[in-house]
């Protein structure tokens, strides 16, 4: 029998038990797991459900892809940067809240609407609470906070974990500052810099290979599995 991993962070927003898991299943599994719960597949290849279960609900919101980029020497910043301090927290929150569009919870109209509402706000106070992410930095102007970048770092690996800019200052580079500032102040020659998408996040794709991301030949299928 397959196990299932607890992911405690949806577990207490959703309101009820959340699983995650990183590899194909058989769907039969699904009925060893109490009523209601929310299950997150991440898979390799796509999963063809053949079996169907009693109240359950599979939905496919996102294909996920990766860029990656080296490590450069000292790269030019269009604006200024930072560590986040506490005092920042709300402004933070409140340009996390004006890019959850195109996220794979957003999409997905089994997820409640309570959960919608405040998964970011929890995902960057997680940060404040030292349960989620290693680095966040802002970048700024006049005082005012534009956008922020969350890294998570694995060994040798930085891992953009979240990166957003405030709605009224898009296309002034501020994404680009930031990853250039994460470039400079946190890697060496031997690091990478790994930044996962959605496949029809358009916009994002070409930012990256702007900045001299590559592509990596994986693609991840997120799978969504409602037990009601």
């Amino acid at each position: 029998m397959t196990k299932f991993k607890e992911d405690k962070f949806i577990t207490k927003l959703i309101g009820y038990k959340s699983y995650i898991v990183n590899k194909k299943i058989l769907s039969k599994s699904f009925k060893y797991l109490k009523k209601p719960f929310f299950l997150t597949i991440k898979s390799k290849k796509r999963i063809s459900f053949k079996s169907k279960v009693k109240g359950i609900k599979i939905n496919l919101p996102s294909k996920l892809i990766y860029f990656e980029r080296r490590f450069k020497k000292k790269v030019f910043l269009d604006l200024p940067c930072r560590g986040a301090k506490k005092k920042d927290i709300n402004k933070i929150i409140n340009i996390a809240k004006e890019n959850n569009l195109d996220s794979r919870f957003m999409v997905d109209e089994l997820i409640p609407s309570k959960f919608k509402k405040k998964y970011r706000s929890q995902w960057v106070r997680n940060f404040f609470n030292k349960k989620r992410g290693d680095y966040l930095f802002v970048s700024y102007q006049n005082n005012e906070i534009m956008g922020f970048i969350l890294i998570i770092k694995k060994k040798k690996i930085l891992n953009i974990d979240l990166i957003a800019t405030g709605k009224k200052y898009r296309k002034k580079g501020i994404a680009t500052s930031l990853i250039n500032y994460t470039n400079n102040k946190l890697m060496k020659k031997s690091n990478r810099i790994i930044a996962g998408t959605q496949l029809n996040n358009f916009s994002a794709i070409k930012m990256y290979q702007k900045l001299g991301f590559i592509r990596k030949k994986e693609t991840t299928f997120c799978y969504h599995i409602h037990g009601r």
